[in-house]
């Protein structure tokens, strides 16, 4: 902490009664479907065949970060999105 910082007094920081307590009766679900183990061990053997491809120069230098770019897009698509319920 650096030092005293102002605090708004707009509504949102303001301690609101509302004469009823918190619920968190709903499940809590994912934001999107799990990997399994199975799709765990193909990626794997599909990084480390590439992995492999690259070193023994079976691809270019072009082709693998072309491909390593793909699955960043997919990583980068495949994270979960902040929900109402989060924020």
């Amino acid at each position: 902490i650096v030092g005293p910082r102002p605090v708004s007094d707009t509504a949102v920081s303001q301690k609101r009664d509302t004469g009823t307590y918190p619920t968190f009766s709903q499940p809590l679900t994912a934001a999107g479907t799990q990997m399994g183990d199975d799709e765990a061990s193909t990626m794997e053997s599909s990084l480390s065949r590439l992995g492999a491809a690259r070193r023994n120069g079976q691809i270019s230098e072009a082709e693998y970060k072309r491909r390593v770019a793909e699955l960043r897009a997919l990583a980068e698509n495949q994270k979960p999105v902040a929900t109402p319920a989060s924020q």
